[in-house]
């Protein structure tokens, strides 16, 4: 009886298998290229074009044999690859052949003009805007904040476009979800929630007076089994500036505001380009094959309490998600949402005490969420 006690400890019978009930409008049905719905049991297009040469915007595949050895395998610097080349060029003369490649530079050239699955890197400068002339002695407002990102648009429109994702992956919406529940254009579409995160991994570079912290970007289609795989499900779109502070300015009330202002605002310039999709319906090719009407939707932030609380511009030491009392959060609460903040700030006529003391806001801060939908 123990050895039979002690086997199912080790080999415990699988859990049932919940039954899921799909809602009867975000049923993610398949449709063709101009968004017309498919007969049920149609096959998938093709999901590369046969004609097209397969090894652009290599000249064959030893071009791209090569490109992928010195560049992802062996990662070799740019003055190797030149020198390499040189010596190949000089054996290559003598019977009027020519290598891949004349230079390095040809090669970077060659992997920046692959189209498939990339989106080129974009940057926008934001500064510290103030019309006085008292910004000399105060470094962080006479620089400038660069920040980096990949087109959340493009980002997303690859990885639903990844056939590594069939089977595992979820097309309709279950019957909780209550997004755009009366806006008959969302019927048939594939709710794509989009979730956030960063950290404060820094990058070690040289950046004066800024640092960089990650932004990720996945969506929560994609099943748990897919995002501990390392198969692309978590992506990282961008680098957002944060501006350094010297021990002086730790009770500076207006560096701290513009910290939050540029965290907020980048943010809301990354994010952008889904803005569009969030409203009308977007075709996207998906990993089934097929094209699908989606629909985006900002769903979570994932980062520490700090930043929750940053994000959600609520007072430190109180919930970013509901309004119950901090000393009692199993108590009566209801969730933190736009329309209940702007009745806060409406009933508190601009006062920012009322709105910090009475309903645990802070007035200095307005989340990027309240600029999407």
């Amino acid at each position: 009886m123990l050895l039979q006690v002690n086997l199912l400890l080790i080999n415990p019978e699988p859990a049932p298998r919940q039954s899921q009930t799909y809602h009867y409008k975000f049923t993610g049905v398949p449709t063709d290229k101009n968004g017309v719905p498919l007969p049920p049991n149609t096959p998938p297009p093709p999901q590369f074009d046969d004609n097209k040469d397969p090894w652009y915007p290599f000249e064959d595949e030893g071009g791209f044999c090569l490109a992928d050895f010195l560049y992802c395998e062996e990662e070799t610097p740019a003055k190797k690859n030149h020198y390499l080349l040189g010596i190949w060029a000089l054996d290559k003369a003598k019977h009027d052949n020519l290598v891949p490649f004349n230079s390095y530079a040809q090669i970077y050239n060659a992997i920046n003009s692959i189209e498939l699955g990339d989106a080129p890197w974009q940057s926008f400068l934001m500064t510290f805007a103030d019309d006085s002339n008292n910004l000399a002695d105060t470094p962080w407002k006479t620089a400038s904040y660069k920040v980096w990102y990949y087109d959340p648009a493009q980002v997303i429109s690859n990885m639903l476009d990844n056939p590594d994702f069939d089977g595992q992956f979820d097309y309709a919406a279950y019957v909780e979800t209550q997004i755009y529940e009366d806006d008959n254009a969302t019927k048939g579409c594939m709710p794509c929630p989009v979730i956030l995160g960063s950290n404060k991994t820094t990058v070690s570079i040289a950046t004066g007076y800024v640092e960089y912290h990650l932004l990720y970007l996945l969506f929560s289609n994609i099943h748990n089994t897919v995002r501990c795989a390392h198969r692309n499900a978590v992506v990282p779109i961008g680098f957002l500036a944060i501006p350094k502070r010297d021990w002086k300015y730790d009770n500076d009330t207006t560096f701290r505001k513009f910290k939050q202002e540029l965290y907020h605002t980048s943010l809301l310039c990354i994010l952008q380009p889904l803005k569009a999709g969030m409203k009308i319906p977007v075709i996207q090719q998906c990993p089934d094959g097929h094209f699908h009407w989606v629909i985006y939707e900002l769903a979570a932030f994932i980062s520490d309490y700090p930043k929750q609380v940053a994000l959600a511009g609520v007072v430190q030491g109180w919930c970013p998600k509901c309004t119950g009392i901090n000393k009692d959060l199993d108590g009566p609460s209801g969730p933190h949402t736009q329309s209940l903040i702007k009745q806060f700030i409406n009933s508190a006529k601009g006062d920012g005490t009322v709105l910090w003391d009475l309903y645990r806001i802070d007035d200095n801060i307005l989340p990027f969420t309240h600029n999407f939908p």
